[in-house]
């Protein structure tokens, strides 16, 4: 996956290090766990930092499903590894599908999808 440059876990591509896990004191100062989203169109990896709970020594549960990351949702256990690539060691039972339509959805649009996700126990957002 390539991801634009201006796209890297809310900073720029660079020469630059972040630490694998990492405290949001801006917000509400829960843990987050950097996860490896994909290539930036520079070439350099990009990052997403996912809301996560520390089960163990390099393995979280995911707090929130993420938006660039592939592969896990909110509730997964997984085992990250120092590069940000990760392994779901156990999976929570939610499904993260992110879309991208190239105009905003009308509000019938989003009816449409909350309804069907509330019949599933689901979550509809847009953000």
């Amino acid at each position: 996956m390539t991801v634009p440059s201006t796209l890297v876990g809310g900073a720029g591509v660079g020469s630059w290090t972040m630490p694998l896990v990492q405290e949001d004191v801006v917000e509400q100062c829960h843990p987050h766990v950097r996860l490896l989203a994909g290539t930036a169109s520079s070439g350099q990896p990009c990052y997403e930092l996912i809301p996560a709970a520390m089960v163990e020594q390099g393995v979280y549960e995911v707090l929130a499903s993420p938006g660039l990351t592939h592969g896990c949702a909110a509730g997964d256990r997984i085992r990250v590894r120092h590069d940000g690539s990760f392994e779901v060691l156990r999976r929570g039972g939610n499904l993260c599908l992110v879309l991208y339509p190239p105009t905003p959805p009308s509000g019938d649009s989003i009816a449409a999808l909350t309804t069907v996700f509330t019949h599933l126990d689901g979550l509809a957002r847009v953000s």
